[in-house]
């Protein structure tokens, strides 16, 4: 079972102070050697169906010295037109929904996002990754 900590003791002071700020709704749990972070109601662009999801956020282990990479969103997004996101994975289970990586007992769909120009350790953090995923999400491919 995954643990809740202090967000305090596990993330730089700059991202405790960037999720306060922009997504106070937030959950942290450590699991494993990664760090999870749930930002509850995200707000997606309008050419997404739902246009509100759960992100999760999987940081490594050596975070922030180590790059996050993808995200994964509850419930399944697509696009307005019916189909699917590019470079996400999705399964459709009859009576269990899409999804295809399950954590903390719950499947989760996931996108293949990368960090833009690479990660600069002591530079980005969680600002810099979900501005990242931000401008990926407004591509609406």
């Amino acid at each position: 079972m995954p643990d809740t900590f202090d967000i305090n003791s596990v993330l730089p002071e700059e991202d405790v102070q960037f999720l306060t700020d922009k997504y106070p709704n937030y959950i942290v749990r450590q699991v494993g050697a990664e760090l999870h972070i749930v930002i509850k109601d995200f707000q997606f662009p309008e050419n997404y169906s739902p246009e509100v999801s759960n992100l999760l956020l999987r940081l490594p282990a050596g975070y922030p010295d180590a790059a996050p990479d993808m995200f994964w969103t509850l419930p399944a997004i697509r696009l307005k037109s019916g189909s699917w996101p590019q470079n996400s994975e999705y399964q459709e289970v009859p009576g269990n929904g899409p999804g295809v990586e399950v954590y903390e007992n719950i499947k989760w769909q996931r996108w293949s996002r990368h960090f833009c120009g690479g990660w600069i350790i002591g530079q980005h953090g969680l600002r810099s990754f979900v501005g990242t995923i931000k401008q990926e999400l407004k591509k609406g491919i």
